[in-house]
């Protein structure tokens, strides 16, 4: 899958749902529970963001915006393909 800023979508929510989809067992321990703090700090380092910064991007109404780059990072550990997220 290639990169498409056009389906950029920073809220919050999708971050957390990319988040608890991502299932690579050396990420998360259960791939059947919502990530948890130390779930998310795994995921951060493995896509290279500050462990602090990641967790802003999961906060409603912070003002720092999870950026695309980063989404699209979280959508390949998750295995999301643009045909099922339109």
């Amino acid at each position: 899958m290639l990169p498409d800023a056009s389906r950029y979508n920073p809220d919050p929510a999708y971050i957390r749902t990319l988040l608890d989809a991502i299932t690579e067992p050396s990420l998360l321990s259960d791939s059947k529970r919502n990530a948890n703090k130390a779930d998310q700090l795994k995921v951060a380092a493995r896509i290279g963001v500050k462990p602090r910064t990641f967790t802003q991007y999961l906060e409603e109404g912070h003002k720092s915006q999870c950026p695309y780059a980063v989404q699209f990072a979280l959508e390949q550990l998750a295995g999301v393909s643009y045909d099922v997220v339109l």
